[in-house]
């Protein structure tokens, strides 16, 4: 698999930003987040794990060693996996890294607007699991039909070898378009037709810190985890405060299995990370577009 091309040196240059987005349909940018924040975040989330019993007896929380309780994330989960969902979607701290500067900046250089992160926000609790249940490569845009010119973030939320079960991306895919969307076993259910042994698949060993960002269009999916420890992420979106937004990712992920936020912040001290500017244009929830992308070119049209 090819190693992600390091994006850092073109941050504070938006075109430059863009053009690289374009050629490779991702942005890696290693150690763009403050370690220390990630490890609070993580710390928080451990907590959880070890209250619900998904962590093995007698391991250090730290190292999170998957209990016979943990569950893999299922198409559709259990309830069993929703209680615990639940317990981590109240966290302020998961919530707020939407805010860090770092990222933020990066992402209003790559749009060259302002730039909001999508409420609906995806915590991933990759469990040791065969293969058959991790995530199968799809894109993000033919699931949420939202602008086609949003980005998702994918951070390690720890240090995360490809072992662990980090994440890849198709280099390049993004030039296809929109694809049919195919029904697929494993996390989220979706899929769409592509090389596996294509010699564009890209990743890394991710370090805690590291940001990946990809555009909608953009062929993902996740690495198995063939360890014995949970490998904790997270799936932030963001868009152009300009761009409309479906009124369903103004909830949280897997609202109606798990509570609104008016009861998953009850507590917090702020609710800056779960709110959308006024000026952000939210439409009801019939599929928008597609429209043709501004961020990356396409061979294809949008259909």
């Amino acid at each position: 698999m090819k190693m992600l091309r390091d994006a850092t040196p073109a941050i504070g240059d938006g075109p430059a930003l863009r053009q690289m987005l374009d050629t490779d349909s991702y942005l890696f940018f290693p150690g763009l987040l403050d370690r220390d924040r990630i490890a609070e975040v993580r710390a928080a989330m451990l907590g959880v794990l070890e209250a619900d019993g998904w962590l093995e007896p007698g391991t250090s929380p730290a190292e999170a060693v998957a209990s016979a309780l943990a569950e893999p994330e299922r198409a559709p989960p259990t309830e069993h996996y929703f209680t615990t969902y639940d317990h981590i979607q109240r966290l302020q701290t998961f919530h707020e890294l939407v805010l860090e500067p770092a990222l933020v900046d990066a992402l209003s250089q790559l749009f060259g607007d302002p730039v909001v992160a999508h409420p609906m926000k995806i915590a991933r609790l990759g469990v040791p699991t065969p293969e058959r249940w991790t995530t199968p490569p799809h894109q993000d845009f033919p699931i949420l039909r939202s602008t086609v010119d949003f980005v998702t973030t994918w951070i390690p939320l720890g240090d995360c070898s490809q072992e662990l079960g980090g994440l890849k991306v198709l280099r390049g895919s993004h030039r296809r378009g929109v694809l049919p969307r195919l029904e697929a076993v494993g996390v989220g259910g979706s899929g769409v037709d592509h090389d596996p042994e294509s010699p564009e698949w890209s990743s890394a060993d991710f370090s805690a810190g590291d940001v990946l960002v990809f555009h909608s269009l953009t062929i993902h999916g996740a690495i198995p985890n063939t360890t014995d420890r949970i490998r904790l992420s997270a799936d932030f979106r963001f868009q152009s405060v300009t761009s409309p937004m479906r009124e369903f990712m103004l909830h949280p992920h897997y609202c109606g299995q798990i509570p609104d936020y008016d009861v998953l912040a009850e507590g917090w001290t702020s609710r800056r990370s779960i709110e959308v500017p006024p000026e952000v244009p939210v439409v009801a929830n019939e599929e928008l577009g597609p429209t043709e992308p501004q961020l990356v070119t396409v061979d294809t049209p949008a259909s």
